[in-house]
């Protein structure tokens, strides 16, 4: 059975100071004292490169505006996606097109608790794009703007 430690030595360790701390900074400010989606942008590149393994990223655009999502995420996921497999669950075009994703998997929820594949494919597959483009909102943007960064025309899907 352990023994519980004095009083004194617990707050002893609670005083102890932190002369070796790295402080986590973004844009020069302390993370802590970052809105909580800054906060999020700032770990993330941290908890992603950490590992090799499979990451599945839950809907990341709840936690992190819009400016975070193309000048990080974007480059965590790009970088990322060269080392581990990555599985993003997201209803934002601009994540899945900017992110270039390899595969797209489309669900219709039939329930809290299950869906339906009803399509899946490439960014590239016509029937994805104009799936992304019908069902989430900006998705004919994102589309362009991807057009106009890799010099590409689409002209057999309507925008």
């Amino acid at each position: 059975m352990a023994t519980i430690p004095p009083l004194e030595a617990l707050l002893q360790l609670q005083e102890t100071p932190w002369d070796d701390f790295e402080m986590i900074l973004l844009d020069g400010d302390p993370v802590n004292e970052k809105s909580p989606g800054q906060r999020s942008s700032a770990m993330l590149p941290l908890i992603a490169l950490a590992e090799d393994t499979p990451l599945v990223i839950d809907q990341p655009e709840d936690n992190l505006d819009k400016r975070l999502i193309g000048d990080v995420l974007m480059k965590v996921l790009a970088e990322l996606k060269e080392k581990r497999q990555i599985t993003v669950c997201t209803h934002d075009p601009n994540i899945l097109v900017g992110g270039d994703a390899e595969q797209v998997v489309v669900l219709e929820a039939k329930s809290n608790r299950k869906s339906k594949v009803v399509d899946h494919g490439s960014i590239d597959n016509d029937s994805i794009v104009k799936t992304v483009i019908d069902l989430l909102e900006g998705g004919a943007e994102a589309f362009a703007a991807r057009q106009r960064r890799y010099g590409l025309t689409r002209e057999n899907v309507a925008t």
